[in-house]
C-alpha cells in the first residue's frame, strides 16, 4: 500500500510518495507521482488505492487541469468533475471485488502560472478538499504522529523536503508494505518548474535522522527513569552531543551529495527546458508503442 504525502509550506509545496508494489508475494517497483507541465500548468499527483484506478485516475486528472485555467476555482471545479465522470463510468465497469476497492485517494498539487503560488488539494472517491498545511494518504497515517510533530505551517520548502525524507524513512521501516526508492516533487512559488529527486539521492540524509533517533531513544528512558542519577544522566547527555557532533561531521562530509539535491528539488530547471525534455520523453515513448510486436 502507497504512502504519500503533500505539505504546504511558506515557498511552495513538497509532495512525496514510496514506489512499493506489492501482488502476492512479490514487491516490485512503480511510479507513484506524476507530473505534468505546460507553458500554463504544473502538476504533480500521488495517489493510493488499487494501482490500475489510480493510475487511471492521475493520467485523467492530469489531462483535464492542463490547458491554462484563470483561476484556483476553475481547478477544483475540473478536479470534482473529472472524478464524478470516473466513479460513474470508468470506475464503475471496471472488474474490482467490491465498491469500496475502487476507492482511491489522490494528492494532487497545481500551480498556474499566472499565478505566483501553487494550490494543494486532496480527494476521496468524489469529495475534494482544499490543503491548507498537509495531508497524508494509504498507509501512511500508521506514521502520521511524525509529520505533526516536525511540521510548522511556515516551514520552508527546504524543510518539507527533509520532512518526506523522514516520513518516508519512518514508514518504511515500521510498515512492510512500503518501500523503494520513493520520490519527492518541489512546486514552487518562483516561476521554475517543477524539482525533481529520487529517494536515492538523499540515503545520507535518511542515515543521518536513523542514527538521531537510534540515539535519542535511550536518552528519553533516562530522563524519565529517576533511578538514574542526575551524575549518570549528564554523563549519558555529553555522550549524546558527543555522538550528534561526530556523526554530524561525518553526515557533513557527504555535502556534495545533499547541495545536488537540494539544488534539483529548491533551484529546478526552468519551464522550457522542462517542456522540452518532456516532449522527447513523449516521442521516445510514441515510438515504442509503434514498434511491432
Amino acid at each position: 500500500m502507497t504512502v504519500a504525502a503533500g505539505f504546504v509550506c511558506k515557498d511552495g509545496i513538497v509532495l512525496c510518495a514510496d514506489s512499493q508494489e506489492s501482488a502476492g508475494g512479490y514487491k516490485f517497483p512503480v511510479e507513484k507521482v506524476l507530473t505534468r507541465i505546460d507553458p500554463h500548468t504544473e502538476i504533480a499527483i500521488a495517489g493510493s488505492g488499487y494501482g490500475p484506478l489510480v493510475d487511471m485516475a492521475s493520467q485523467r486528472m492530469a489531462k483535464n487541469l492542463m490547458g491554462g485555467y484563470e483561476d484556483y476555482l476553475i481547478i477544483e471545479d475540473r478536479i470534482a468533475d473529472t472524478l464524478v465522470e470516473l466513479y460513474e463510468n470508468s470506475f464503475r465497469l471496471y472488474p474490482v471485488e467490491n465498491q469500496e476497492a475502487a476507492i482511491v485517494e489522490l494528492l494532487i498539487a497545481v500551480k498556474l502560472r499566472k499565478h505566483s503560488y501553487p494550490f494543494l488539494y486532496h480527494s476521496t472517491a468524489t469529495a475534494v478538499t482544499y490543503v491548507p498545511e498537509y495531508a497524508i494518504i494509504g498507509s501512511g497515517r500508521a506514521v502520521q504522529y511524525e509529520v505533526q510533530n516536525l511540521y510548522g505551517k511556515y516551514m520552508s520548502v527546504q524543510r518539507g523536503i527533509l520532512l518526506a525524507v523522514q516520513l518516508l524513512n519512518v514508514a518504511k521501516s515500521v510498515l512492510n508494505t512500503v518501500g523503494g526508492r520513493g520520490k519527492i516533487v518541489t512546486l514552487h512559488d518562483a516561476d521554475l518548474g517543477i524539482g525533481q529527486a529520487d529517494i536515492w539521492q538523499i540515503s545520507e540524509s535518511e542515515k543521518a535522522f536513523q542514527q538521531f533517533t537510534a540515539f535519542v531513544t535511550p536518552l528519553l528512558l533516562g530522563y524519565v527513569d529517576l533511578t538514574v542519577t542526575d551524575q549518570e544522566f549528564v554523563e549519558s547527555v555529553k555522550g549524546f552531543a558527543e555522538h550528534l557532533f561526530r556523526t554530524r561531521s561525518e553526515y557533513r562530509a557527504t555535502s556534495d551529495q545533499w547541495k545536488a539535491v537540494m539544488q534539483a528539488l529548491m533551484n529546478p530547471i526552468p519551464i522550457e527546458k522542462l517542456e522540452k525534455k518532456q516532449r522527447a520523453d513523449q516521442e521516445r515513448e510514441d515510438q515504442l508503442k509503434q514498434r511491432p510486436l
